[in-house]
């Protein structure tokens, strides 16, 4: 189970490669990228919320490394959250906004994983 759960976050990890490109002023994204982003960002908030983040920093059971490492982690998909969110209210008004299907999808593959994350 343990490798099922690591494969999980290696594959969402990797979604790194959406991000880099985001990054570079000369380059334009697209709703449903940053719609990708905040996705699995919400997924690594909730739960690594609900296992290491809580038992290493909340709760003071782990030590320094673990709290600094989990604390890291959470601050980057803090702020992958935000930047992805304000990227979006930002284009509210614009043709090729988000669809009510693209939503509703990211909303089930993020409860999928998040059952996912618990079961195992």
């Amino acid at each position: 189970m343990l490798l099922l759960v690591q494969a999980v976050f290696s594959v969402t990890e990797m979604s790194s490669c959406l991000i880099v490109p985001v990054c570079d002023v000369s380059r334009s994204t697209t709703p449903q990228r940053s719609l990708i982003i905040l996705t699995l960002a919400l997924f690594h908030i909730i739960s690594a919320g609900y296992d290491q983040f809580a038992e290493h920093v909340l709760m003071g059971g782990g030590a320094w490394h673990q709290r600094s490492r989990d604390l890291a982690f959470m601050a980057v998909d803090v702020l992958h959250v935000v930047m992805a969110t304000c990227w979006l209210r930002g284009r509210r008004s614009r043709d090729d906004d988000v669809t009510r299907d693209e939503l509703l999808l990211c909303v089930v593959c993020l409860l999928l994983l998040c059952v996912l994350a618990l079961v195992t």
